[in-house]
């Protein structure tokens, strides 16, 4: 009852996250003005322009002139490709079988990255194996796209896309899902300049 309000509700949103269940909220300026709205939202802020087939598909790259400057990096804070699976039982009855991804733990002579996995469900060998290996595809290491958007004919702010939307990034011939996470629009000497940027859902 105590807590900062706004702390609290990022907390309930990034934990729906966390768990596969992207969730949103923004306060918004009603129309006509008649005070502000809370809102929820669920996959993304958005529209969720992936889904859009034929004259409306929406091609955000490099090569086609509507992503400008961007970067393309690997995080390996939470991999993991050595997992210890427990299986059913206690101390020396107990069945405890590895597996690893040889070619993640061999990237590099510091490359081992172990987690021990408590799996009481697993009562056999194909189970142990299904886990294991969903556990090491699951914590894989991160790539991360970050770029700027050009507003252009191509692609134009407030028709083509705005902030929020859920959108398919090509960049050195990969694919990314990524979220419009910011833009910054300014009007000087009756011009407008907008300033976007995008970020791979990870």
């Amino acid at each position: 009852a105590h807590k900062n309000v706004f702390d609290t509700i990022k907390g309930i949103a990034d934990t729906s996250y966390q768990l596969g269940y992207p969730l949103f909220f923004d306060i918004i300026a009603q129309v006509p003005p008649s005070g502000l709205l809370f809102r929820t939202y669920y996959r993304t802020r958005g529209i969720d322009r992936r889904t859009l087939t034929g004259s409306s598909n929406l091609v955000l790259g490099f090569n086609y002139g509507t992503i400008g400057e961007y970067t393309i990096t690997e995080q390996f804070g939470e991999e993991i490709n050595y997992v210890y699976m427990a299986g059913p039982g206690e101390d020396d009855v107990r069945s405890i079988v590895p597996f690893y991804d040889a070619a993640r733990v061999g990237r590099s002579v510091v490359g081992l990255r172990e987690s021990w996995v408590d799996f009481q469900d697993g009562d056999d060998d194909d189970k142990l194996e299904s886990e294991g290996q969903r556990t090491l595809n699951a914590n894989r290491a991160k790539k991360v796209f970050e770029g700027k958007l050009i507003n252009s004919s191509k692609a134009l702010y407030g028709v083509d896309w705005g902030w929020g939307d859920y959108v398919t990034a090509d960049a050195d011939e990969e694919l990314f899902n990524a979220f419009i996470t910011g833009v910054h629009v300014s009007y000087q000497d009756k011009n407008e300049s907008v300033e976007a940027s995008l970020r791979s859902d990870t």
